[in-house]
């Protein structure tokens, strides 16, 4: 028999990428907060430019960046409004 698939099974993962001399990255990481609260199964990883192998990708044009699931969702903070959007629409899957 089958298992039903529940919510717990898709994989969304958020990654933060941020900068010492980035004046809006302090609030990057208060958001990294509460998406680790309110949203536990989602898997944030905060990345610092300034640290050691601090290259980025090509979807990283400035900080802070998030991007989701591969995905870049916002250039700059978005509104914690929007980050819990993006999330639970990555959590719905497709739409039909």
């Amino acid at each position: 028999a089958q298992l039903p698939l529940s919510i717990d099974c898709v994989v969304i993962s958020l990654e933060i990428y941020v900068d010492d001399g980035c004046i809006g990255c302090g609030r990057s990481l208060e958001l990294a907060s509460r998406v680790r609260e309110r949203f536990p199964n989602v898997h944030v990883k905060v990345f610092d430019a300034s640290g050691p192998g601090g290259a980025f990708g090509d979807l990283v044009l400035a900080t802070p960046t998030f991007i989701l699931n591969g995905k870049r969702m916002s250039l700059g903070n978005p509104s914690p409004a929007q980050l819990d959007q993006a999330i639970l629409a990555v959590m719905k899957g497709p739409s039909e």
